[in-house]
C-alpha cells in the first residue's frame, strides 16, 4: 500500500513521473511565481496526472447509493453491483468508529482495465476513491472478502482525513479541499495505520498477518525499530514506505486495543481541529496531539509499542551457514546445485552456486529486470526460466510471463494476462483472472488456454507448483484462510493437505513459499505469530509416519523462500533492512507427523455472480456517466494577490482566484489561475488542462496576461497571449527495462508591447505570432533507489526545437550511465552533451529563445564568462566518482539527516567561435576556432529530509562545490583559478 499524502494505494508498489515540459521563449514573466501553491498541489496530484485508469473512449454508466456514486465499465458491472449492495453499510461502520462524517457524495470509480491489485484514494479537489477490479495476490495477505477490504480501506482514508472542527470546517465550508488539516497534522503511518487496522479488525488483513509482525519482531530484536520520525517518510532505507503500513498498521492496532477505540476516535477527530506548532519535532502537529489525548508522549507510547514484539530463544545465523548478505531477495528458484533469484536491491535475475564447504559463495549477475518482477520458476531440462512481472503504460498495468535462457537472453516466448506461471508438461501453468477472482489455468505448446479450476471473490488460488504432469500443488485461500492443497488434474478435484494436530488449522493459515523438489514440498509457515520457519511434505513417502515436517525453531530473519538444491536447503533471511541467503542447518528440532488429502469443497456459493441490491438498500437506476457534473471549481479554490516584481520592486497589481477540478476517474484535470490586473487594466488568465480521454496524456494551457523583460531600453512591459499543447508518452519497450519517452509540443505566443499612454491592455498592438516546435525522444533503463546517490542504467536523450523565426533551430543530446553495485563504497557516473543552435547558444547552452538546457546539470558553467554567447555548438561531459557516503539517519528537530556524501568529478567542454568573437579566456586551443576547458571538481554535502508538509516526505540535497578550473593555472590570474558554488536539489 503506499504513497503520496491524499494519494493512498492499497499496494506496496507505485510508479510516479514527473514531465517538465518545454517553456516557452524570449520572455522573463514579470509575475512571482507562485511556485509554492503549485508545488505543493503536485506533491497531491503527481502520482495521477499521467495515470490512465480506463482504456479510451470506455463507455461508463454511474449507480448511486445514500452516500456513494459508483462509476464502472459494463464490464465491472457485477462488481459495481455488489459493491453497492454493501457499501453504505461499510460507510456507516467506519464512520461510526472515527465519529466524522464526509459532507459530499463519494465517487468510487472501477476500473478492470489492469492487472494489479490495488486502489487509491485522493483527497483533492474532493475525496474519490479508484479500486482497480482484479484479484489480489493472496502471497502478500488475506483477506476474507478482498474487495469490501479493499473498499474499505480506501473509505478510511476518505473519511479519516475529513477530519475537520470549528474554524478549519468554516474554511472547508467555503474553499473546499485545500482546508484539509489532516495533511499537516497526520504522518504517513497514521495516514496508512487508521487504513491497515481498520482492514483488519474482522481478524484477516495485515494487522493480523504474523509476516508483518515479523518484521517489526526483526527490527526490535536487531535493535534496529524505526522511530515515530522515521516511519513518517524520512527513512530512506527498507523497508521505505513499507513502513507506513506496517509500522503505522500495527501501532494503531495497538492503540484501539490498549486504550480503546473511542480514544482512537478521538485522536483522529483531534487532528482535524487544531495544528499545533513548535520548533521541536516531538512537541509539534501530531505528537503534541497525540500527548493531550493520550496523556502519555509519543515516543513513550511507540516504546511501550514495540516492547510487545520483544523476543527471546532465537536461534541466530551461523556463520558456517551465511551465503551472501546485503541482498533484497523477492524470489528464488532451485537448480541442481545453486539457485536463481531476483536481487531488487540491484534489479538483477543472479545466480548463486552452492560453494564448497569453507570456500565463500560468489553471486553470478546474470541481466537487468523490471523492478515489478515477483516470481521466477526453472524448467526440467534447467536451461530456461519464467519471469513473472507487471510492463505498466500510465497507472495501468498488465500481467506478463515472459520465458529466458539460463544466461538471460530472452526467448521471444510471452504470455500476457498470467501471474505466478510455471513449466508443466509442454506449456506452462499459471493464474489468470476475470475481475476479482481468479482461475488456474495450462496454456499448451501451441498457445492454447485450458482453465482447469475457477475460484470465486472468496476463494482464491496461489502460484501452482506443477508435482508431475497429473498433480499441481497451490496454496488456496478460502474466505481468507490458506489451505495447502493438491489438484487431481484427472480427477479435476481438489484435495487439502491437514494433520490430526490440534492446531492443525493454524499451521496452515499463513503459509507461504510454495516450492518442491520432485514430490517433496517446502514452504514456510507461522503458527504462533513470532517468526516464520521451515515445513515439509513428502507426498510419496514411504514412512507416511514422518512425510511431514514441522520446524519448531525461531530463527534469525525467520525462513521465508525455502529451496532444495542437491542436499541443501537455502532460504531467505528477512534483515530489518537487507536480506541474507543463507544455508539451513542439517540437523533441527520439530514435529513429524502424517497427513491425509481431504476433498476440499469450495461450495456452491458463486460470489462473481452478479449481485443485486439487498432489499434494505434503495434501489437506484443505473444512469450514464457524465464527467461534466464533477467539474466543479468551488471544491477546491482560494483568492490570491496579483504580486508582481516590477524593476526589483514588489507591488501588488490586483487580485484573482486559483482553483482545481478533476472529474472522479481522473481522465480530465485542470488548473485556472485567473483574476484583474489593475495596472494593465486586464482580466488574466491562465488554463492547463490534461486529458487522458485519448488513451495517452495532452497537456494544452492557454494563457492571457502581462509579462515583463529585461532590455536595453529597460524593463518592458507586454500583453502575453500564449498557447501550447503537448503530449508525454512513456512506452515500456520488451520487459520494460528500458522505456522510450517522447513528447511533442507546439506553442505560440502572441505579444503586445505597452505603448506607454496609460491605455488598457486590451487595446496594445499584437505583434506577429511566435510559434515553437520542439519533441523529445529519449530511451532509458535509468533508476535510482532513494539511498543511492548515482544509480544504475543508461539513458539517450535527443532534444528538436525550432522557432517560426529565420536562422531559428536547436538539437540538444545527452548520453548518461551510472554505476552503483551492492558494494556501497562504489559509485560511478559519467555524462555526454552536445548542442547546436542555429542562433547561437553560451557555454553553459542556454539561449533566451529555448530555456530548459538538458545538461545543465554537467555543463561548464565555472567557464561560462570566459566564452562569448554566440558559440554554434557546444560539446562536453563529466565523469564523477563516489567518495564517501556515510549513513547518518538522524534527526535534529524537524530536519532528518540521512547520509553525508562527497563525490569528485572532471569536466570538460569543447566549443567553436566564430570569427569575430572576443574571447576573454580562449582555454586550450586544439585546432582553428576550436577551444576547450576542463576542471576538476569537488561536491560535499549532505541528504536531508523533512515533513513540512506533514504527509508529504521531502528529501533535498544541498551541497557545496569547488572547481579547480585546470584551463587557467598558466594564465597568471590566482584569483581566476577556483570557483566555488552551492546547489540544492529536492525530490519526493
Amino acid at each position: 500500500m503506499e504513497k503520496h499524502f491524499v494519494i493512498v494505494n492499497l499496494n506496496y508498489y507505485k510508479r510516479c513521473t514527473i514531465l517538465f515540459s518545454m517553456k516557452l521563449p524570449t520572455t522573463k514573466n514579470k509575475s512571482i511565481d507562485k511556485s509554492l501553491f503549485f508545488f505543493s498541489l503536485l506533491l497531491l496530484i503527481t502520482p495521477i496526472i499521467y495515470g490512465q485508469n480506463f482504456k479510451p473512449f470506455t463507455k461508463l454508466f454511474v449507480l448511486k447509493t445514500t452516500h456513494f456514486d459508483i462509476i464502472y465499465s459494463e464490464q465491472s458491472r457485477p462488481t459495481a453491483m455488489r459493491l453497492a449492495s454493501f457499501a453504505d453499510e461499510v460507510y456507516s461502520e467506519v464512520s461510526s468508529l472515527l465519529g466524522i462524517t464526509v459532507p459530499d457524495r463519494i465517487p468510487v470509480t472501477i476500473t478492470p482495465d489492469t492487472d494489479e491489485f490495488n486502489g487509491y484514494m485522493a483527497a483533492v479537489p474532493y475525496p474519490h476513491i479508484v479500486l482497480f477490479d482484479t484479484p489480489m495476490d493472496i502471497e502478500w495477505t488475506t483477506f476474507q472478502d478482498p474487495l469490501r477490504s479493499l473498499f474499505l480501506h480506501e473509505l478510511t482514508h476518505a473519511i479519516s482525513l475529513s477530519s475537520r472542527g470549528g474554524f478549519l470546517k468554516g474554511l472547508h465550508n467555503i474553499f473546499g479541499s485545500w482546508a484539509t488539516p489532516t495533511l499537516l497534522t497526520a504522518p504517513m503511518y497514521m495516514i496508512e495505520g487508521v487504513t491497515v487496522s481498520f482492514e483488519s479488525l474482522d481478524g484477516y488483513g495485515r494487522a493480523n498477518d504474523p509476516l508483518i509482525q515479523q518484521r517489526i519482531r526483526q527490527a526490535v530484536l536487531e535493535k534496529r525499530p524505526l522511530s515515530p520520525f522515521q516511519a513518517s517518510g524520512v527513512y530512506d532505507l527498507p523497508p521505505l514506505d513499507r513502513a507506513y503500513y506496517e509500522y503505522g498498521g500495527l501501532f494503531s492496532a495497538w492503540l484501539q486495543k490498549t486504550y480503546g477505540m473511542d480514544t482512537y476516535g478521538e485522536l483522529w477527530r483531534a487532528m482535524g481541529a487544531r495544528i499545533p506548532l513548535s520548533l521541536f519535532y516531538y512537541n509539534y502537529g501530531f505528537a503534541r496531539i497525540f500527548k493531550d489525548t493520550y496523556h502519555t508522549p509519543l515516543k513513550d507510547a511507540w516504546q511501550n509499542f514495540l516492547k510487545t514484539y520483544q523476543s527471546d530463544t532465537v536461534q541466530p545465523l551461523e556463520p558456517s551457514d551465511i551465503l551472501v548478505q546485503g541482498l533484497q531477495i523477492r524470489c528464488l528458484t532451485a537448480a541442481d546445485n545453486g539457485v536463481y533469484g531476483i536481487d531488487s536491491k540491484e534489479q538483477i535475475l543472479f545466480k548463486l552456486d552452492i560453494p564448497q564447504l569453507g570456500q565463500k559463495a560468489k553471486v553470478q549477475r546474470i541481466r537487468s529486470v523490471p523492478d515489478s518482477v515477483y516470481e521466477i520458476t526453472l524448467n526440467t531440462n534447467q536451461d530456461h526460466l519464467l519471469l513473472s512481472y507487471y510492463r505498466y503504460s500510465g497507472a495501468r498495468a498488465t500481467a506478463v510471463v515472459g520465458e529466458y535462457t539460463t544466461a538471460g537472453k530472452a526467448t521471444g516466448r510471452e504470455w500476457t494476462g498470467l501471474y505466478n506461471a510455471s513449466y508443466f508438461r509442454d506449456g506452462v501453468v499459471g493464474i489468470a483472472a476475470h475481475l476479482h477472482t481468479t482461475d488456474l489455468v495450462y496454456i499448451d505448446r501451441a498457445g492454447q488456454r485450458h482453465r482447469l479450476a475457477s475460484g470465486t471473490e472468496q476463494i482464491l488460488f496461489s502460484k501452482p507448483v506443477p508435482i508431475d504432469d497429473n498433480r499441481i500443488a497451490l496454496i488456496v485461500s478460502s474466505k481468507g484462510i490458506r489451505k495447502l492443497a493438491i489438484f487431481n488434474i484427472d480427477e479435476q478435484a481438489f484435495y487439502s493437505v491437514q494433520t490430526d494436530l490440534s492446531d492443525d488449522v493454524d499451521r496452515w493459515r499463513y503459509i507461504r513459499n510454495l516450492s518442491n523438489k520432485g514430490s517433496t514440498l517446502f514452504f514456510a509457515f507461522n503458527h504462533d505469530y513470532r517468526f516464520y520457519k521451515l515445513g515439509s511434505l513428502n507426498l510419496d513417502a514411504e514412512n507416511t509416519e514422518k512425510a511431514l515436517f514441522f520446524s519448531n525453531v525461531d530463527r534469525f530473519g525467520g525462513v521465508l523462500l525455502p529451496v532444495q538444491t542437491g542436499e541443501s536447503i537455502l532460504y531467505c533471511s528477512d534483515g530489518s533492512t537487507w536480506d541474507t541467503l543463507a544455508r539451513y542447518p542439517m540437523s533441527d528440532e520439530g514435529t513429524y507427523t502424517r497427513f491425509r488429502l481431504v476433498p476440499l469443497d469450495f461450495g456452491t456459493e458463486e460470489i462473481n455472480q452478479p449481485v443485486s441490491l439487498s432489499s434494505s438498500q434503495p434501489k437506484q437506476k443505473e444512469a450514464a456517466y457524465n464527467p461534466v457534473r464533477y467539474l466543479n471549481p468551488l471544491k477546491f479554490w482560494l483568492p490570491v494577490p496579483l504580486i508582481n516584481n516590477v524593476d526589483n520592486h514588489i507591488r501588488i497589481d490586483g487580485m484573482g482566484i486559483i482553483t482545481f477540478f478533476m472529474d472522479p476517474t481522473d481522465t480530465n484535470i485542470i488548473f485556472i489561475n485567473a483574476g484583474g490586473d489593475l495596472v494593465g487594466k486586464l482580466g488574466y488568465f491562465d488554463i492547463a488542462w490534461t486529458s487522458l480521454n485519448l488513451g495517452f496524456p495532452v497537456v494544452s494551457s492557454f494563457s492571457d496576461k502581462i509579462e515583463g523583460i529585461d532590455s536595453d531600453k529597460g524593463y518592458l512591459m507586454y500583453r502575453a497571449t500564449r498557447a501550447s499543447i503537448e503530449s508525454p508518452l512513456t512506452i515500456s519497450l520488451g520487459d520494460g527495462i528500458f522505456n522510450l519517452h517522447l513528447i511533442p509540443s507546439i506553442a505560440m505566443l502572441l505579444a503586445a508591447y505597452n505603448p506607454e499612454n496609460e491605455s488598457s491592455a486590451y487595446q496594445w498592438t499584437y505583434e506577429h505570432p511566435l510559434w515553437t516546435y520542439g519533441i523529445s525522444l529519449g530511451i532509458s533503463n535509468l533508476y535510482r533507489k532513494p539511498w543511492q546517490l548515482f544509480g544504475n542504467g543508461l539513458g539517450l536523450d535527443l532534444y528538436v526545437r525550432a522557432t517560426n523565426e529565420p536562422n531559428s533551430g536547436r538539437l540538444d543530446t545527452t548520453l548518461r550511465e551510472c554505476k552503483e553495485t551492492i558494494f556501497a563504497w562504489f559509485g560511478l557516473r559519467g555524462s555526454l552533451y552536445a548542442a547546436w543552435d542555429k542562433q547561437g547558444l553560451s557555454l553553459d547552452g542556454k539561449n533566451p529563445s529555448f530555456e530548459n538546457i538538458p545538461f545543465a546539470d554537467v555543463a561548464a558553467t565555472e567557464y561560462a564568462s570566459q566564452a562569448p554567447g554566440n558559440l554554434p555548438w557546444v560539446t562536453g561531459g563529466e565523469l564523477e566518482v563516489k567518495l564517501f557516503s556515510f549513513e547518518t539517519q538522524s534527526n535534529i528537530s524537524h530536519l532528518y539527516l540521512n547520509r553525508l556524501f562527497a563525490t569528485a568529478a572532471y569536466r570538460w567542454v569543447l566549443y567553436e567561435t566564430v570569427a569575430e568573437s572576443n574571447l576573454q579566456t580562449a582555454g586550450y586551443e586544439l585546432s582553428n576556432n576550436i577551444y576547450g576547458h576542463h576542471s576538476m571538481l569537488l561536491k560535499i554535502g549532505t541528504v536531508v529530509s523533512a515533513t513540512p508538509i506533514t504527509m508529504a516526505p521531502l528529501r533535498y540535497s544541498p551541497y557545496f562545490w569547488a572547481a579547480v578550473k585546470l584551463s587557467n593555472l598558466q594564465d597568471q590570474e590566482p584569483n581566476n583559478d577556483f570557483q566555488l558554488g552551492f546547489a540544492l536539489s529536492l525530490e519526493w
